[in-house]
């Protein structure tokens, strides 16, 4: 402590102008647990920075003082200064480096010193009203606010409030757009991800901050013009705010990074898928229609029809499938071209009405366990692109046909009884049509996928015959005139328009 008491001495008596020997400095860290220090060569805005951060967090947790390098140049090399100004904080032999007083150095130092601080209804309203952006915990106990501190170390650039409720969530204010809760039921990355990403201004210039601080949470959409103007940026917010999922940005012939995009004409719209990381094709807009074309190119690639946007999950291994198999978008493609009928669960896994769904599915399959033909399977649409003939989720789709393919939508509710008389509704099967009886035809789960797994090998080894293989190329050669002969029914009829 005499240490740090003498560096004070010292400033007041010679001003800034100190030599500090290495072991006093080694001492006077030794001594502080958390000291910033502010290197600089004699200038007097770092001195001025260190200021104003000493009078926004005044804590006696805290040492502040400036070492000018034109005076100390040993001590500054050894601790590896290179340039200035640069801000060192040394916490507890912690050492982060800093080129500004910003708020990632301000939200650093307040959630060492305060952690998550605790503030009233009273002060939630005033920072609301100055449109600060911010991220609030609300917590039942202060076990909570420990959990999320690392959190709130990790995020940095955004400062996180607590405030003691009757239920728990995580909500971030931005200014630019209404409150956003969190789901607490992810991951800790995701939760990381999602703030960092929605912390960002709603519609910002495209740069590589930007992209760095999206973490790949959302898809990117870039409007390219020579020029943007305050009506553009207008328009575009109202965009981004019908479609807060996608990052909304901009860019002109004053961008930086314009060179490294695939635009050349304006103006244009383009993408950037964050499971891919490549750019779409640029679609080239009109001037008087361009807002109402971004709105609707932005459906496009939320519906999986542009390309770098479609949808497709990992296959799940044949050895860890139930009776219901799950399916991704270029499994689904292949039974629309296939002979087998399918019954299929199209629906959003985790939504409530889709788990009560796959049980009644995992029943039927159970009841129609020896129909080789007949597969019956789940597709979760927030994995994969999906085109059937509904829009409507949850849903039961059925495809079933050889030569002339059909789907069939079944609007009746999702119950094991609906499944197994629409497989024998339009199947060829010995039961008796309106018979449901699971008690009398369900068997054991585990014999139920041994004997399924079996009759896939017999169908497999039949799919495999010269017999099966002959019947097929004639049926997929007929499709394919079939399909040439539409195709040009249809361009003649483009003709004639």
């Amino acid at each position: 402590m005499f240490s740090i008491v003498l560096l004070f001495f010292l400033n007041l008596v010679f001003g800034n102008v100190i030599h500090v020997t290495e072991d006093l400095f080694r001492t006077i860290l030794d001594e502080s647990p958390l000291t910033v220090v502010g290197f600089h060569k004699g200038d007097n805005d770092t001195v001025s920075q260190l200021k104003m951060l000493e009078k926004k967090i005044s804590s006696s947790a805290i040492n502040y003082f400036d070492i000018n390098c034109n005076e100390n140049e040993t001590i500054c090399n050894l601790h590896d200064i290179r340039k200035y100004p640069e801000f060192v904080v040394y916490n507890n032999f912690v050492i982060t480096f800093y080129s500004k007083v910003d708020d990632i150095l301000i939200n650093d130092l307040q959630n060492i010193i305060y952690g998550i601080r605790e503030i009233n209804s009273t002060e939630l309203d005033k920072m609301i009203l100055n449109n600060q952006t911010f991220v609030l915990l609300h917590y039942t106990s202060q076990e909570t606010v420990k959990d999320f501190l690392s959190l709130a170390k990790a995020v940095r650039r955004i400062p996180f409030y607590s405030i003691k409720d009757t239920y728990k969530s995580l909500i971030l204010y931005n200014n630019e757009f209404n409150p956003l809760p969190v789901p607490l039921d992810i991951d800790i990355n995701t939760i990381f991800k999602t703030i960092c990403s929605y912390s960002n201004p709603i519609v910002s210039n495209l740069n590589a901050d930007i992209i760095k601080r999206n973490f790949r949470s959302r898809d990117i959409i870039v409007f390219y013009n020579k020029e943007i103007n305050e009506n553009d940026l207008i328009e575009l917010k109202k965009i981004a705010l019908e479609n807060r999922p996608w990052l909304v940005t901009y860019v002109d012939n004053q961008n930086e990074i314009l060179d490294l995009l695939p635009v050349r004409e304006a103006p244009a719209v383009f993408s950037y898928s964050m499971k891919t990381l490549e750019p779409t094709i640029p679609l080239i807009l009109s001037e008087e229609g361009k807002w109402s074309e971004i709105r609707n190119y932005i459906k496009e690639c939320a519906y999986g029809r542009v390309k770098q946007f479609i949808k497709n999950s990992d296959p799940i291994d044949e050895d860890k499938q139930g009776l219901v198999h799950e399916i991704n978008a270029n499994e689904l493609e292949a039974y629309k071209h296939d002979y087998k009928d399918l019954i299929l669960l199209v629906c959003d896994s985790v939504s409530e009405d889709c788990i009560k769904a796959k049980k009644e599915f995992d029943i039927a399959a159970n009841m129609l366990v020896k129909q080789k033909y007949t597969d019956l399977a789940f597709i979760d649409i927030d994995k994969n692109t999906v085109e059937t003939c509904t829009s409507q989720y949850p849903m039961i789709v059925m495809y079933s046909g050889i030569v002339e393919r059909s789907c069939f939508s079944d609007n009746r509710p999702i119950t094991a009884q609906v499944i197994v008389t629409l497989a024998r509704e339009r199947g060829v099967f010995t039961i008796q049509l309106n018979s449901f009886n699971p008690e009398k035809e369900m068997i054991d789960p585990q014999e139920a996928l041994k004997l399924r797994k079996a009759l896939l090998k017999e169908r497999s080894g039949f799919e495999e015959s010269s017999e099966f293989i002959s019947v097929s190329s004639s049926w997929r050669s007929y499709l394919k005139r079939k399909d040439n002969l539409y195709k040009a029914k249809s361009f003649t009829r483009i003709l004639n328009d």
